[in-house]
């Protein structure tokens, strides 16, 4: 089918794709095309297309000019990454180039505005300033010798189809130093985004540009302030990283925090002085990983016995309290257990993950979701668990050590606990008890559920796999609010794990990487969705390349049961997710067109154990055609989801008339399932690409002229054909990007963003 087209994320990493200038104006709904830019995605593909970039170098320091030619004619022996391996690296001084060289090269333009003068030509376009003391951007001086100025692609002013880019700064030494730096981390010519100004080795400003090539200024971040130490207690510093919290909240924190630490004390009857943990503080998780490279709620750094967190509304009375770890280091050492390590942590946190441990063990052990023992010693299996469960269950299993063992022998074998599995087989049955035991003391908090609307919306893709342009970004946060102003009610959330062969079963990764599709940028998106007043449904997918999960198809049982223990073990992390931040909808599966067929047990069993851990709407996501027209297990399930590519004709130049009475004839099946088994049917995904003739093969991303007229048609017929029809309980298009610069206006993607099919959706949505 038609997924993400990750590959092409993968080669564009960093350089989110922005269109020419052209605008939509909200107010007049039209589209505004100003001065004719080049797009990033052009300037990136002109680079290819050129195959080689031309570092332009210079130095006053004669000891660091000496050394450039060394260090560069390595670099242009080596690979640059993956990305970058077909690209040829030429280098000259920049008293050697030629006015030729300056307009037809992709330009590397290092050294500071004193030594190397094209730095001062080429940054007319940006908003800087050349002073004797040094360089000012936007209302910022950077006039400290260890500050380095890094501009990712830039189109050059003297050719603006060709980027250039550059890296500046008052000192030669640090220029140079930075440059190796850089390329010791695989970075050379990828950073993480278009602007990144640095102070030694800290990030102190980042930025990314918008389709006008100006700042963008909600992907402008200036972290050149000084951090606020803000509460300091017997065993804490707090330090507030531009959080803008009330002083009570830090008293509340620190109460909370000390009180942890007074449990341990008591537990391991310390009467030692502790030595002091700072806490830092961050607001969101977007600028928490934009400052250290980790968007998790909350971690710690060991080597400067630092811990750092977010507390924003997303996780009000969610407390994660990682710097347990680092005080229980001091009281009874390490062990050969991290697991073992972080549940002991938990063991002592009132609020983990809002209702503590003990109420979400009980909620995995009813739902038959909870870890037998052996599998805490498997490290195959424990490497792909859900980090959510992984951590509750072991919370739990340290609670029930304690009780089995008393305390201490918990504490003497702590260090070094390393059980037969004779061991483990003995004690499983009163591991078991003790499991059940928790669900009889905490009860479900059973949520109430509204009413669903008729849903409006759209999948929302992670389309920017950066920090600042995914999921929990502030430019997702612009995204999902122009949708709520098109009269979106609802998105899907798409979080993908991958798979290499269709008919091998591996163990699915959960993506943890800070620029992916993480729990975090679940969590933002949901969240802000639901501030505009939309509901979420979490749909979760697995992409593979060259092929889809239709092709899933297994040689034996033996096989087919692997692969649903492991998809089994994916699909809980997230229904765990929806229901802890009470996300609306779940779908449990997309497109599985021979395994929902050949396997419909399989799908049952599944389907029992989420709906024992998650309470809201559950579905599934039929591809259209046999799958959806056959599969049986609808009874499970609160509503049908149809991922709707029926062809809407086989004509190169059909009327109107001709694409309506064709989805007449689609809606004729789309009835038949939704009455056979009384159910209603949701569009978990239909989309057109922004193509000539996208309804031929809707699903198929073939490489056609872009056509907004096209698109615009089909949007057209299947609102006007399904506007009446009892069955339908509500259409999420594919799809509404997380940023709102990708790939602009003329691409073919299937996007209706800022084209003419956001017209049609606007006048529908508003129905």
């Amino acid at each position: 089918m038609k997924y993400a087209p990750i590959l092409l994320i993968a080669f564009f990493l960093i350089f989110n794709c922005t269109a020419n200038s052209s605008t939509y104006n909200e107010k007049n709904n039209v589209l505004v095309v100003e001065e004719d830019l080049p797009s990033r995605w052009q300037l990136r593909r002109n680079f290819y297309d050129k195959g080689e970039i031309l570092i332009v170098y210079d130095a006053e320091d004669e000891a660091v000019l000496s050394t450039y030619p060394r260090f560069l004619k390595g670099l242009a022996k080596e690979s640059l990454g993956r990305r970058n391996t077909n690209i040829n690296i030429k280098y000259k001084r920049s008293t050697e180039i030629s006015e030729e060289e300056i307009k037809n090269s992709v330009l590397f333009v290092v050294g500071t505005p004193n030594a190397n003068p094209l730095i001062e030509r080429l940054s007319t376009k940006l908003p800087m300033k050349f002073t004797d003391t040094g360089i000012r951007f936007k209302d910022i001086d950077f006039n400290g010798k260890e500050e380095v100025l890094s501009f990712s692609y830039f189109p050059n002013p003297e050719n603006n189809q060709l980027p250039f880019l550059r890296i500046t700064g008052n000192s030669d030494t640090a220029i140079l130093q930075f440059l190796k730096n850089q390329y010791a981390k695989k970075r050379f010519l990828n950073q993480s985004m278009d602007l990144e100004i640095y102070r030694k080795d800290a990030k102190i400003v980042v930025g990314g540009f918008d389709r006008q090539w100006n700042v963008e200024k909600d992907a402008y971040f200036d972290f050149s302030y000084t951090p606020r130490n803000v509460q300091s207690t017997e065993h804490f510093e707090l330090i507030s990283h531009d959080v803008q919290i009330e002083s009570p909240y830090f008293k509340e924190l620190t109460l909370l925090m000390e009180a942890s630490i007074k449990r341990m004390e008591t537990f391991f009857d310390n009467s030692q002085a502790l030595s002091k943990v700072e806490v830092h503080l961050y607001k969101s998780a977007e600028e928490k990983g934009l400052l250290l490279g980790n968007t998790q709620q909350a971690h710690v750094d060991f080597d400067n016995r630092t811990s750092h967190f977010i507390y924003n509304d997303k996780y009000a009375n969610n407390f994660l309290q990682a710097e347990n770890v680092l005080f229980l280091r001091d009281l009874i050492g390490e062990t050969n257990l991290t697991w073992l390590e972080q549940g002991l942590s938990i063991f002592f946190t009132k609020h983990w993950q809002r209702e503590g441990y003990q109420y979400w063990a009980a909620r995995l052990t009813e739902s038959q979701n909870a870890l037998p023992l052996a599998h805490f010693f498997d490290i195959d299996i424990m490497d792909y668990e859900s980090p959510i469960i992984k951590d509750c269950m072991s919370a739990a299993l340290v609670s029930f050590l304690i009780e089995q063992w008393g305390q201490e022998t918990f504490i003497s074998k702590y260090p070094n606990w390393n059980p037969s599995n004779r061991e483990l087989e003995k004690m499983e049955m009163a591991w078991q008890a003790y499991l059940q035991k928790l669900v009889q003391q905490y009860p479900k908090n059973v949520r109430k559920q509204k009413a669903s609307p008729y849903l409006k919306g759209f999948n929302f893709a992670h389309e920017g796999y950066s920090i600042y342009n995914g999921y929990l970004s502030n430019l997702a946060t612009k995204s999902l609010e122009k949708q709520a102003s098109m009269g979106a009610n609802a998105i899907a959330i798409v979080p993908y794990t991958g798979m290499r062969d269709p008919k091998k079963p591996v163990p699915l990764r959960i993506s943890r990487h800070a620029g992916s599709e993480n729990i975090q940028g679940i969590i933002h998106s949901a969240y802000e969705a639901k501030q505009l007043g939309m509901s979420s449904m979490l749909k979760p997918q697995i992409w593979l390349r060259g092929s889809w999960p239709g092709d899933i198809k297994m040689d034996t049982q033996a096989e087919w049961d692997t692969f649903f223990e492991y998809y089994h073990r994916w699909i809980r992390h997230f229904a765990l997710i929806a229901e802890i931040h009470e996300i609306e909808m779940f779908c449990i599966g997309v497109e599985f067109s021979h395994a929902t067929l050949a396997q419909e047990e399989k799908w049952r069993d599944i389907f029992k154990s989420i709906r024992g851990l998650y309470q809201g709407k559950l579905t599934y996501a039929a591809n259209w055609g046999y799958e959806f027209e056959q599969v049986q297990f609808w009874d499970e399930l609160d509503f049908i989801g149809l991922n709707c590519y029926y062809p809407l004709s086989k004509s190169d130049k059909p009327s109107n008339r001709d694409l309506k009475e064709n989805f007449d004839r689609i809606k004729d099946k789309i009835r038949k399932v939704s009455v056979e088994h009384n159910k209603p049917i949701v569009f978990t995904e239909i989309g057109f690409r922004s193509e000539e003739m996208p309804w031929k093969n809707p699903h198929a991303e073939e490489d056609r002229a872009f056509s907004a007229e096209d698109q615009a048609r089909c949007y057209e017929v299947i609102f006007e054909g399904i506007q009446d029809e009892s069955w339908c309980k509500g259409i999420l298009w594919w799809k509404f990007p997380s940023y709102l610069d990708y790939r602009g206006i003329e691409n073919n993607s299937f996007t209706p963003n800022n084209k003419k099919a956001e017209k049609i959706v606007r006048k529908w949505f508003a129905k």
